[in-house]
């Protein structure tokens, strides 16, 4: 996470000493900001964006695009961007058209980048959702970005031992040497070395589909939601699998007889559980690791009654979980999301209650929703590629069960979406457009006038730090170009301000005895914990 300089206010101190009030520009007080958006572009003009990606550090970005048709190859593509070398160049530094040396390739529709946390990503994944009739419509293609379109190669299996169905999502483990397929009713585990895959094991419930699958970001643990095949049969069940480097075993299930799981979380150490039903209900567990029972090879168990909200405003779409798993999120297809708290645990199992009482309602049912930032963020994605709804940001601050809740902003007309691990950075689907986006941070001091001082006199300014960009940010403030022999004080010198909000610090300075009359400079700083780079993100200078 970087820090940068925000130059805020410069005023010059005459002996007789003279501050100006700054006059701000920019946002008014409680206006939305949203980020920037640092390029927009069209790759292939008559398909649609089906799926994006992002690595960790916000360095790489990918897309999938597919016309979801059987016969034009030249509407199925993968793409990616290098923002670490040209942030706001649309133009792909990598966009291959896999028909070449590749059969069949129709109905791309899913898209993966390892995380490569610290550096850039180079493996790309990319999996078939569509069927062309072929018997191929379950394939995965992995590519490294460096060597261009040509490195392309198809996971392998054992004889006869192909997951069937398409492919409904892909995850890298940290360091892109393992990888989890999803297909509609099978999940496959792949090892790698550069980009070739081939699978090691696979893991499927006799009779029944996948209904949602959550994975820690180490790939160490899968969480999956499985119903039954069978008609009028109601009921679901959730297993928690361990992922090794040779297989998947089973860690942990639960069973319900009454309604259908049709969303998964799981926390970064899976430690705690959340899922959804198709009965407007909301399960939260803590997995004690220190009660294992016959069915748990690996100390995790659901043995405990889970707390459950049972008056959500419609069937669940999606969850999300901070990685400490002590908050999460929950969408509704009615169109609306809610979020939970960790409260206490006791003896009959974790309790929870809701952090935001009333439900806020989005453009559809969310479909994706994303903690990042240390879990201070909240990204929540309605609708869907073919019918897109709306982006919308939040920090846990906002978050209050007696109060309404507002997005910092939105982006509009959204299909898909990815974020950095800090949130910085965000690449979206709009229709057939991909946008990149790089949260804005900007602040700005004002203080009024002081009468004129002498040589030695103490004075205390009021200062004023609004927060002018999209982002909940931490300013630390500072004098500098201070005249030798002067004291200050910033009081308090570190600053919490949410979007479009203000606070009030203090500066007290005190001019040295022997300070001759004349001009000196006094510039007020405040960095930022959060924006990245070293550059200024404003001034102010008067």
């Amino acid at each position: 996470m970087g820090s940068r300089t925000v130059i805020a206010s410069s005023v010059w101190v005459l002996l007789p000493v003279l501050l100006l009030a700054t006059v701000p520009v920019g946002a008014q007080e409680g206006e939305m900001v949203s980020p920037t958006q640092l390029w927009s572009t069209t790759p292939t003009a008559q398909a649609t964006v089906q799926d994006v990606a992002m690595d960790a550090n916000g360095r790489m970005a990918a897309a999938v695009v597919s016309d979801g048709g059987l016969g034009n190859f030249d509407d199925n593509e993968v793409f990616a961007w290098d923002l670490a070398r040209a942030k706001n160049s649309a133009d792909a530094g990598f966009g291959h058209d896999p028909q070449g040396g590749i059969t069949a390739p129709e109905g791309l529709g899913v898209v993966a980048l390892e995380p490569a946390p610290g550096g850039k990503a180079d493996l790309l994944a990319v999996g078939r959702e569509g069927g062309s009739g072929s018997g191929n419509e379950n394939e995965i293609y992995t590519y490294a970005i460096s060597r261009g379109g040509g490195s392309a190669q198809n996971a392998s299996y054992p004889s006869g031992g192909q997951p069937n169905g398409a492919v409904e999502a892909l995850w890298f483990d940290l360091n892109g040497s393992r990888m989890l397929a999803h297909h509609e009713g099978t999940l496959s585990l792949l090892k790698g070395t550069g980009t070739s895959f081939r699978q090691l094991d696979t893991w499927s419930r006799s009779g029944a589909t996948i209904q949602d699958v959550a994975v820690t970001p180490d790939l160490s643990y899968a969480l999956v939601a499985t119903s039954s095949n069978t008609p009028n049969q109601n009921g679901g069940r959730l297993d928690l699998l361990s992922l090794s480097d040779t297989a998947i075993e089973p860690a942990g299930s639960k069973t319900t007889t009454r309604s259908t799981f049709t969303a998964v979380a799981l926390d970064d150490d899976a430690r705690y559980v959340a899922a959804g039903d198709d009965a407007k209900t909301v399960f939260y567990w803590s997995l004690d690791p220190n009660q294992a029972t016959k069915d748990d090879t690996d100390d995790r168990n659901f043995s405990k009654l889970a707390w459950t909200d049972t008056n959500g405003p419609g069937a669940v779409t999606e969850l999300a979980m901070s990685g400490d798993g002590l908050r999460f999120a929950a969408g509704f297809d009615s169109g609306a999301f809610l979020v939970y708290v960790q409260t206490e645990l006791e003896d009959d199992g974790p309790l929870a209650t809701r952090d935001t009482n009333k439900p806020f309602a989005t453009k559809g049912a969310p479909s994706e929703i994303t903690f990042t930032n240390q879990d201070t963020t909240l990204f929540v994605q309605s609708g869907t590629v073919s019918s897109p709804g709306a982006l919308y940001a939040f920090n846990t601050l906002q978050f209050n069960a007696n109060a309404s809740l507002n997005p910092l902003w939105l982006i509009d007309g959204v299909g898909t979406f990815a974020a950095s691990e800090n949130g910085n950075r965000l690449i979206v689907g709009q229709g057939a457009s991909v946008a990149a986006y790089e949260q804005a941070y900007k602040a700005e001091i004002t203080h009024a006038a002081l009468s004129p001082l002498q040589p030695g006199d103490k004075f205390s300014l009021e200062v004023t730090v609004r927060n002018a960009g999209s982002a909940y940010d931490e300013y630390t403030l500072d004098l500098e170009d201070v005249p030798s022999g002067w004291s200050t004080q910033i009081d308090p010198p570190i600053v919490s301000v949410m979007p479009g909000e203000s606070a009030t610090v203090t500066a007290n300075l005190t001019a040295d005895r022997s300070q001759p009359p004349g001009d000196a400079p006094v510039t007020l700083i405040a960095q930022s914990r959060f924006a990245p780079g070293a550059d200024p993100v404003g001034s102010n200078e008067i």
